[in-house]
């Protein structure tokens, strides 16, 4: 029994990252067996790449080669243990279903919405095909009249209407005609490895793409909003694509090596001892400086700014902040804390400056003036690794986000405190996340996450959206300007070297670069 391999590799300039998908490596596939329950000719492997080989001599765009390529891949994926897509015991009515596992399976490794519609349209050509051609029916196999009947069946005359008017109509029915004749035996073909870099392109083409999926529309409805509201936080299961992940997982690669200065002012590092040695805790402010899949630019403009957006009733939102959170195996946690981020202005201009018991600043310098709102505040933490208790994943108070500050182990900061409570009272709930999910919640939510003790890493990417049109839309720049005046202006010494002053690890203390 051999193994079907499908590697695809995500590459850009110096950077690569070995990308597999856990589905398609795991799965024992014998590469020379037909479909013997259907009577096919050919097995999977050289059924593909005979579909594939029509499309390139049909001089095609490579979106619908790959398509061409991976037409069955829902063959491949196993048996639901719900088995929900099953109308029978019969698993080989699930089988007959692959057009819409397969896309699925797509869309979840990230190729984009139109390659996962054209295999869902190869399927929906045959029924169409049935409907509108005299005796098309009468010339199918057993095996695929069997797999119709479970399929759908003919079109409606309506849906055949509906059909015709999908821009890629030609297409599906192309893709069928190729499905069809991709069964001859003993045709020599290129390896499968031959189409890594098409896949490879395909993927990285769809990277942070909006999808149906994973847009506003789907994602945030009324029942999420009002999560958002009601309780101060919301998760998205599966909001990256496995492609997105594994990216993720190189970028943060990237970050950590980024020479600070390169995104001006940033990036910032902050160091401690953990299992394997001195290693990052933290890096801040990355996305002014060049990166090798575009993350930055996602993170200012892309669909996670939009979701913050729809969940704060269309409130125009803009990156106040960005950082990863290593969290290495060994490394520390944090404190119960709230955010609490600053409203800034320039002293004699607007509101006064928030008591702070030190020397009246000059005219024009940025001070702090008053507490953000908690809505006026998106904290998105996305997992770039599996988010558990074991490696300290993250807690947080549902409910509390809205009790004002509380002073959770900050009592000296100049603010009033609203609601005087002690951290062992609130209400902690643990957030598991798996990788590719994301946490969202506001400026006020206590929360707190315990030490890495595992072996494994626990890596997320935070971006932090403010509201552009209460706070302004130069909120970041006057962020990182009155960081760099004060708690960046002599490295990491102002906590000790920690990332922040709720830093449970073991620090090391770095003077800025000369």
């Amino acid at each position: 029994m051999a193994r079907l391999h499908v590697m695809v590799m995500i590459a850009q300039r110096r950077f690569t990252f070995r990308y597999v998908s856990p589905v398609l490596t795991s799965l024992p596939v014998d590469a020379a067996r037909g479909y013997e329950d259907l009577n096919l000719a050919v097995g999977f492997v050289d059924h593909a790449l005979q579909a594939a080989k029509q499309a390139e001599d049909a001089n095609v765009d490579e979106e619908v080669i790959v398509a061409a390529l991976l037409h069955d891949i829902g063959w491949l994926a196993p048996k639901p243990k719900d088995a929900t897509m099953l109308t029978s015991a019969d698993e080989s009515v699930f089988l007959a279903k692959h057009d819409v596992v397969g896309s699925a399976l797509l869309r979840k490794f990230g190729f984009s919405d139109r390659l996962a519609r054209l295999v869902e349209g190869h399927v929906q050509a045959k029924r169409y095909l049935t409907f509108k051609v005299k005796g098309y029916y009468e010339g199918l196999s057993d095996g695929s009249k069997f797999t119709l009947s479970h399929q759908g069946g003919r079109m409606t005359e309506q849906e055949a209407n509906e059909f015709e008017k999908e821009a890629d109509f030609e297409t599906f029915c192309q893709m069928r005609r190729w499905d069809e004749q991709a069964k001859v035996r003993d045709m020599k073909l290129p390896p499968f490895a031959s189409y890594k870099d098409a896949m490879t392109r395909m993927l990285r083409k769809a990277l942070w793409g909006e999808r149906n999926s994973l847009s506003v529309a789907n994602l945030v409805t009324t029942q999420l909003k009002t999560q958002m509201q009601e309780q101060g936080y919301v998760v998205i299961p599966g909001w990256l694509t496995q492609a997105e992940v594994a990216v993720l997982s190189q970028y943060s690669e990237e970050i950590a090596a980024m020479k600070e200065g390169t995104s001006a002012p940033g990036p910032f590092h902050t160091y401690e001892m953990a299992t394997s040695g001195r290693v990052l805790s933290r890096s801040e402010c990355f996305c002014n400086g060049e990166d090798s899949f575009q993350v930055g630019q996602f993170l200012k403009t892309g669909r996670l700014r939009n979701i913050c957006q729809a969940l704060r009733n269309d409130r125009p939102q803009v990156l106040l902040k960005e950082k990863i959170n290593y969290k290495l195996a060994g490394a520390g946690g944090y404190l119960p804390h709230q955010d609490g981020y600053w409203q800034m202005a320039r002293a004699g201009e607007g509101e006064p400056a928030a008591k702070t018991g030190k020397p009246a600043p000059e005219k024009g310098e940025l001070v702090r003036t008053t507490l953000m709102k908690d809505e006026e505040v998106c904290v998105c933490m996305v997992a770039i690794d599996d988010s558990t208790p074991v490696n300290g994943c993250p807690s947080i108070a549902p409910g509390w986000h809205d009790k004002g500050w509380l002073g959770l182990n900050a009592p000296n900061d100049p603010v009033e405190i609203t609601t005087k409570v002690s951290a062992d009272e609130l209400p902690w709930k643990q957030v598991s996340l798996n990788a590719g999910d994301v946490l969202i919640y506001g400026n006020l939510m206590p929360h707190m996450s315990a030490a890495n003790t595992s072996e494994k890493h626990r890596r997320a990417l935070f971006a932090i959206y403010a509201d552009s049109e209460a706070l302004g839309a130069d909120i970041r720049e006057r962020y990182y300007e009155y960081e760099m005046n004060h708690r960046r202006a002599n490295g990491s010494a102002m906590f000790n070297g920690k990332a922040n002053r709720y830093f449970t690890g073991d620090a090391v203390v770095v003077q800025p670069a000369k």
